[in-house]
């Protein structure tokens, strides 16, 4: 039964291993046709300085049951915090404490890196996921609607120096855009 019997995992940082486990858990979250490029987003996401994967890993048999984004981000219209871009928790073993594990990781890594504020966004239709955000502490500071327009322009090369100018050991000619 859910809620009665905490997981021990530990979380550690992805790696290019959990990829297959980490795309399967997000396939839970109805991002089946997100997937394709994910190894790709992996590669050079990880190696952007202001971001950070992370896994939740069960001790007892290392099998990956979750894994979060955070991501540190610089905004003019208010103060520099860190956003988790993504937390999921395998759907089975929601209620065991992993979620909770992974939200005290977020907030200590962002008050080691300096930050005080630490928000997130979540689908409106997540109802469990909006009291779970609650109950720790967290609150719903406004509603919004997200507009997207799909442009013909992929990111190119040069696009992207801008994004690593402040990682000087990273070659822009190793990174490919597909």
């Amino acid at each position: 039964m859910r809620g009665f019997r905490k997981v021990d995992i530990i979380i550690r940082e992805m790696n290019k291993f959990d990829s297959l486990k980490c795309k399967e858990l997000t396939v839970q979250l109805g991002y089946p046709d997100q997937l394709v490029d994910f190894d790709k987003r992996f590669s050079l996401i990880n190696k952007l300085p202001h971001h950070h994967l992370v896994v939740a890993e069960t001790v007892s048999d290392k099998n990956v049951v979750g894994w979060m984004h955070l991501e540190i981000r610089y905004l003019l219209v208010s103060s520099f915090k860190v956003e988790i871009s993504a937390i999921v928790v395998d759907e089975k073993l929601r209620g065991h404490g992993i979620g909770k594990k992974l939200l005290n990781y977020a907030e200590n890594w962002t008050k080691n890196c300096g930050f005080k504020d630490i928000f997130l966004y979540t689908n409106i239709i997540r109802e469990n996921s909006h009291s779970f955000y609650l109950k720790f502490g967290y609150q719903n500071s406004k509603d919004s609607k997200m507009f997207i327009k799909m442009l013909d322009k992929p990111l190119s090369q040069n696009d992207l120096k801008v994004i690593i100018e402040n990682k000087p050991d990273l070659k822009i000619e190793n990174i490919k855009i597909q």
